[in-house]
């Protein structure tokens, strides 16, 4: 699953946000002071991707994840969950990881 990132720059002094998995390297505040990971460990993405579709009421998707093992794992988790939700997935395409 991608991980994105934004410069907040002059509004936080450099600091910088992320969203995506929680990557413990990151928790490292002495090589990251200004890093803050808005996905603690025990967050799943997959669920916040449910709570987004049902807010919107979104009930039949598409999905493109990424071609590696993360995109994989993604696509099972979201699957299995919107399963349980009632969300279709019309189809699936892997993107190149690179």
């Amino acid at each position: 699953m991608p991980t994105f990132s934004a410069q907040v720059g002059t509004l936080l002094e450099g600091s910088q946000v992320t969203y995506g998995p929680f990557d413990p390297i990151l928790n490292d505040k002495d090589q990251f002071l200004s890093v803050y990971q808005m996905a603690p460990k025990y967050s799943s993405p997959a669920y916040g991707i449910i709570c987004f579709l049902l807010h919107f009421g979104w009930t039949w998707v598409a999905l493109y994840v990424s071609d590696d093992m993360q995109g994989e794992q993604f696509l099972q988790d979201v699957k299995a969950k919107m399963i349980e939700k009632d969300i279709c997935v019309d189809f699936t395409e892997k993107l190149p990881a690179t």
